[in-house]
């Protein structure tokens, strides 16, 4: 007797699993399995490419719904404290407000008004899940600070509307906003005090998620503070969190930097991505805020870019050095008692005392923008004349000594064309470290020297 034929479709259990593993993926890794499945042949593929579009189209309805405040569920990349809530609340809040309005869903799927009102309804349910379904979003993990975090997330969905319609004028007031536009923020702020005690700070919560550089806050913090940047009253205010947000961070980072070792163990771009932002935000304190050199804010601000300012001049004035050790000197006899110092030529080029040259040279090069915003551009300046000062000058004299044949003490025994070689390969070494420091002149000159030499 022949068995039956097994469906080639998918099961129930198999569609009911598939989607909650769908529901977990991130949203590139769907994409890719969407992709995937139609490229395979079958019905069960068709049957995953399905899932998938079905998913990819719950997450758009998801986001068109909660707009804004979608940024509160993914951690800021900057490090900077904010008002955060566990990725996997999202998915669990959406489905239950769909659940409360299950009919409302396909109005988001176009644009305009009806989809901004039906958005809001759906947030204002996800409000009340937050409030009478916790245990359903959010399981009792044991953590003190969840019942007050529950609360500050049905707060976030109370102010959906105002922070839908504020979002839109977010770059202005990062910005220069108009005097029309920043009362129209401290009118918000007043709105959300109405529906929340804790209404303003959330709203700016909901407006921090959205900004991608943290010290832009400060500028909206101005605007929205009735004193403007004076200090003494906006420390008192709700507002003060997040300018301590700032300088908390802005301190931890300096203090990574203060660890930092200018070697070639030294990871640079972070450690130039750290100081970069510690400039940038003590030139929006400088912009955004009154601050007296004395008060506690101003203390802080003030002692922080004394650090910046001092690693950073100690960071660039090392290359001194380590050039020293990747291009030495040495004394040489001229006549009689008379000697002179002569670039060593018989360098080992892959050595680690010339890999760090190239990397510190590197690294001072890509310090213009920090050192400019500490007030350190004239030092760098300096630094970087110096250097390019040592390196022509030793590679002129360098290519002296191939063209005068002064190689038996320069560059060591040898066959003669072997040693000039060698020396012209050191002396394009170091017009390449003229080049990294932008000094195109000096490096152009340096190797029409070595090609007029390598001619001879």
């Amino acid at each position: 007797m022949s068995q039956p034929a097994r469906s080639s479709r998918l099961s129930a259990d198999h569609r009911v699993a598939l989607e909650s593993l769908l529901t977990a993926t991130p949203d590139a890794v769907l994409g890719a399995i969407g992709e995937m499945s139609r490229a395979l042949p079958g019905a069960r593929a068709a049957d995953l490419e399905h899932l998938v579009e079905a998913e990819a189209l719950n997450r758009a309805r998801r986001a068109r719904a909660f707009g804004p405040l979608t940024a509160l569920f993914v951690e800021r990349g900057d490090g900077v404290e904010a008002l955060t809530f566990p990725s996997h609340v999202l998915s669990r809040l959406w489905a239950e407000a769909l659940a409360r309005e299950p009919d409302l869903a396909p109005a988001l799927d176009a644009d305009g008004p009806r989809a901004d009102i039906v958005a809001d309804r759906l947030c204002a349910r996800a409000a009340a899940a937050a409030r009478d379904a916790s245990e359903r979003i959010w399981p009792d993990d044991g953590a003190a600070d969840r019942p007050a975090r529950l609360e500050a997330l049905a707060v976030a969905f109370d102010l959906s509307a105002l922070a839908r319609r504020l979002g839109r004028s977010l770059p202005a007031w990062s910005g220069r906003p108009t005097e029309a536009q920043a009362v129209e923020l401290r009118a918000a702020l007043r709105e959300a005090g109405d529906i929340h005690p804790d209404g303003p700070e959330r709203l700016l919560d909901i407006l921090f998620a959205q900004v991608g550089d943290a010290w832009l806050i400060l500028k909206v913090v101005v605007e929205a503070s009735p004193v403007g940047g004076g200090e003494a009253l906006l420390r008192q205010s709700d507002l003060a969190v997040f300018v301590e947000r700032l300088l908390a961070e802005l301190e931890r980072r300096l203090d990574r930097v203060g660890l930092a070792s200018p070697t070639v163990a030294l990871d640079q771009a972070a450690f130039q991505a750290d100081l970069t932002w510690c400039a940038s935000v003590l030139g929006e304190f400088d912009a955004a805020l009154d601050l007296h050199p004395k008060s506690p804010w101003g203390a802080r601000v003030r002692e922080a870019r004394s650090r910046a300012g001092a690693r950073l001049t100690r960071t660039m004035r090392a290359l001194d050095k380590t050039l020293s050790k990747a291009f030495p000197l040495r004394r040489v006899a001229v006549v009689g008692m008379m000697s002179r110092d002569t670039p060593r030529l018989d360098l080992d080029l892959e050595a680690p005392e010339v890999v760090a040259a190239e990397a510190g040279a590197r690294h001072v090069a890509a310090l213009r923008g920090p050192a400019a915003l500490l007030g350190c551009e004239a030092e760098r300046v300096r630094v970087v004349q110096a250097a390019v000062d040592r390196l022509f000058n030793q590679g002129d004299q360098a290519i002296d000594a191939v063209n005068d044949g002064d190689l038996e003490i320069d560059a060591g025994p040898g066959d003669p064309r072997q040693r000039a070689a060698h020396a012209r390969a050191v002396v394009s070494r170091m017009a390449d470290l003229l080049e990294t420091l932008d000094a195109a002149d000096a490096a152009r000159t340096l190797r029409r020297r070595i090609a007029s030499s390598a001619r001879r």
